[in-house]
């Protein structure tokens, strides 16, 4: 549940923090940070809740956190690469 919460909503965490420009100017504006960081608290609060309801052990949930937050990350920098220029198809389209 964890990991799964957490790649889902930390790489909406990781899009609200680039689309909000929260560190754009040198420095962390709270109210952006504040409001990028509420999924992620959604997924830490899952997490929780299942180590709460003695379904998982503290280590698996931990585990399964840091693995959903690096897989978010790792897609998040995949999708906020820019896209290859097309190649041409003809030898008049070279450019």
């Amino acid at each position: 549940h964890t990991s799964w919460s957490t790649s889902g909503l930390g790489f909406l965490t990781f899009w609200l923090l680039g689309k909000l420009r929260v560190f754009a100017d040198g420095s962390a504006a709270p109210e952006r940070f504040a409001l990028a960081m509420a999924p992620l608290l959604g997924a830490a609060w899952i997490g929780m809740s299942r180590i709460q309801d003695y379904w998982h052990h503290v280590e698996d949930v931990c585990a399964g956190f840091v693995l959903g937050l690096l897989m978010a990350f790792c897609y998040y920098d995949y999708e906020a690469e820019e896209p290859p220029a097309p190649l041409p198809l003809y030898a008049d389209d070279r450019v």
